[in-house]
This record gives structure tokens, C-alpha cells and sequence, in this order.
């Protein structure tokens, strides 16, 4: 006689899924207030006269400095590189003909514009034919200096004078200009109301409380290189 054996399972109650991994909790942060450090802000142009020079030319070299911000600018240095290839015309302003020109000028108001001048001369055919200036503006309280790099290409009559004339290159008399593009729109903060400045890019916004500051200000967003 032939037996069968049947084993019979109980049935098992499904657990409620949970996930193993729980976050902790995200604990509160408080950021202090933000207050107006009242720097200045500056807008550096460079211009060159003759904007075409050639060998032997004496040329003028004059740096305009705006402190577009309504804070003055303290103790500000405003320095001017020499060209390379062309020889610096001594002023009290020249430093060294390698450390260029050096002006301090008094206090800047909020708004106001100076301009600084210098003047090289060009002994023979400057690298790639053309006069490359950099200059340079900071004052108490700045982090980093604001720069600006611009300058001319030679006369055609004077680009690669000192190669065989069939090897010589012909360039667009034409003003290098880098000056950095217009400061953003201002955004004003009213003391007891709440502000938010945006940079241009619409990637950080700052949030200013209404009790940031008691005066009124002129708020821009920046970025440095």
C-alpha cells in the first residue's frame, strides 16, 4: 500500500516595506544679517593718442578711473604698465621703466572721475605690431583690484618694418577696445522693506532682510574674473 505525506505551510502576513536608509533631520541655520560694507566701485577706460603710431612716435597714453558707486573710494593707487617694447617719458608718476606708473590720487567721491596720463615712446617695431597696455585700480577695503587691459595696432606703414618687405603684414588700423561692459542696473534697498538682488545670469539671488541697514542703498550685482 502505497502512502503519501503533504506538508501544509502556514500562510505568512507581508511586512510593510520601510526604507533601511532615513535621512536626519536637517537642523536649522541662522546666517547673519547682511551689511553694507560701503566699498567703492570702479570703472577703468583706457584710450591711446595716436590710436595709429608708428616708429619714432611719441604717443599718449590716458587711463579714466569712475568710482560709479555712491561710497567714497579711501586711499585709492591707480597703477599703468609700460608697453612692452616702448620706452616710458619720465614723470613724477613713473615708478621704474619695468613697474610702469603709479598715482595716488586723494579720496574719490561717489561718482566722481579722474584721469591719469602717460606718455611712451616707440624706438622700433613693437611685438605683434601693436601696443598692448594693461592698468589697474583698488582702494581700502577692496578684496581685489579692478583691471583692464586694452591698446593699438602699429600704422601699416610701420607693422613688421623690420622684416623683408615680402614678409611683411598688413593690419587694420583699427583701436584695440577691452573695457569691461556697463555695471548691471542698480536694485534699491528701502530700509523696512526687503530686497533681493539677482546676478545677471539669474543663478544666485541674495535676499536682504528689512532691518539690514538703516539707510537707503544702490545695490549691483558683480562678478570677478
Amino acid at each position: 500500500m502505497k502512502t503519501s505525506t503533504y506538508v501544509v505551510a502556514q500562510p505568512r502576513t507581508p511586512r510593510p516595506l520601510t526604507d533601511p536608509i532615513v535621512p536626519p533631520p536637517i537642523a536649522p541655520h541662522t546666517v547673519p544679517p547682511v551689511t553694507d560694507p560701503h566699498l567703492p566701485s570702479f570703472l577703468l577706460t583706457l584710450a591711446v593718442s595716436p590710436d595709429q603710431p608708428q616708429i619714432g612716435d611719441t604717443a599718449t597714453i590716458t587711463l579714466t578711473v569712475q568710482n560709479y558707486a555712491p561710497n567714497p573710494a579711501v586711499q585709492p593707487v591707480v597703477t599703468l604698465s609700460v608697453p612692452a617694447g616702448t620706452t616710458p617719458v619720465a614723470d613724477p608718476a613713473l615708478v621704474s621703466p619695468t613697474d610702469g606708473w603709479r598715482w595716488t590720487p586723494a579720496t574719490m567721491s561717489g561718482g566722481s572721475t579722474i584721469s591719469v596720463t602717460a606718455q611712451i615712446q616707440i624706438p622700433a617695431a613693437l611685438p605683434g605690431d601693436a601696443m598692448l597696455v594693461h592698468a589697474a585700480a583698488t582702494a581700502q577695503g577692496l578684496a581685489l583690484s579692478v583691471e583692464v587691459d586694452g591698446g593699438v595696432v602699429m600704422a601699416a606703414s610701420s607693422a613688421g618694418s623690420g622684416a623683408p618687405s615680402s614678409q611683411r603684414r598688413v593690419h587694420l588700423a583699427a583701436p584695440i577696445l577691452l573695457a569691461p561692459p556697463p555695471p548691471p542696473p542698480a536694485v534699491p534697498f528701502i530700509p523696512g522693506q526687503p530686497a533681493k538682488l539677482h546676478t545677471p545670469d539669474g543663478r544666485v539671488t541674495v535676499s536682504l532682510p528689512a532691518g539690514a541697514t538703516t539707510q537707503p542703498l544702490s545695490l549691483r550685482a558683480s562678478r570677478t574674473p
